[in-house]
C-alpha cells in the first residue's frame, strides 16, 4: 500500500516531469518561431531574383568551364573521356543540382551564359539549359537564396577577383623587374 511519503515523492516526480516537458514545449515553440521568422525575412520572392539575374541549376556534372568554348562542348553531351579529359586539365567545373547561381551574360546564339557563383571567384560560362528560372531544392531539400548562402553583396566577389588579379600583375611586374636588374648587372 502507498504511503503518505510515497504518494509525495510520485507527486514531485509528476511535478518534475511536467516542468521539463513545459520547458520542452517552450523550446519547441521558440525554435518554430525563429523558423519562421528566418524563412520570412529571407528572400524568397523568387521572381525578383530571376528578374536581378539569379538562376537555380537543374543538373549535376561537369557542366561549367571558365572558357566559353569548353562549356558548348560540354553542353553537347560529351563523352566521358571528353569530360575526363576537361576535368584533369582544370576546364570543367561541377555545377550541383539547387544551387543558386548569378548569370553576368548570356550569349543568345549559343545559348551559353557567364554565371557567377558565391563560393568561387572565378566566373564559369555553362548552357542556360542546366539553369532554371524555378527554384529548385537542393541535397537538404532546401531552396537556396542569395540571403540563406550569405550571398548578399555580389559586387564584393568581383572585387575580390579584380584585386586579385590586379595583385598578380602587380607581382608579375615586380619580379620582371627585378629579374631585368640581375641580368643587367651581371
Amino acid at each position: 500500500m502507498f504511503t503518505n511519503r510515497h504518494i509525495s515523492e510520485m507527486t514531485m516526480r509528476i511535478n518534475e516531469q511536467e516542468k521539463y516537458m513545459r520547458i520542452l514545449i517552450k523550446l519547441s515553440i521558440a525554435a518554430l518561431l525563429i523558423g519562421m521568422q528566418t524563412t520570412a525575412f529571407s528572400s524568397n520572392n523568387y521572381k525578383d531574383l530571376v528578374e536581378e539575374g539569379y538562376r537555380w541549376v537543374n543538373v549535376d556534372g561537369p557542366y561549367a568551364s571558365k572558357f566559353e568554348d569548353d562549356a558548348q562542348r560540354l553542353s553537347k553531351k560529351p563523352t566521358r573521356d571528353a569530360e575526363l579529359r576537361l576535368l584533369r586539365a582544370d576546364g570543367a567545373y561541377y555545377l550541383i543540382e539547387g544551387r543558386i547561381v548569378k548569370v553576368l551574360r548570356t550569349d543568345k546564339s549559343t545559348g551559353i551564359a557567364e554565371i557567377q557563383t558565391a563560393r568561387l571567384v572565378p566566373t564559369l560560362w555553362t548552357s542556360t539549359k542546366y539553369l532554371s528560372k524555378h527554384p529548385i531544392r537542393d541535397a537538404y531539400s532546401r531552396i537556396e537564396t542569395p540571403d540563406t548562402i550569405g550571398w548578399t553583396d555580389f559586387g564584393s566577389y568581383r572585387s575580390v577577383a579584380k584585386d586579385t588579379l590586379q595583385n598578380q600583375q602587380s607581382a608579375n611586374a615586380i619580379s620582371s623587374t627585378f629579374a631585368t636588374k640581375d641580368t643587367d648587372s651581371h
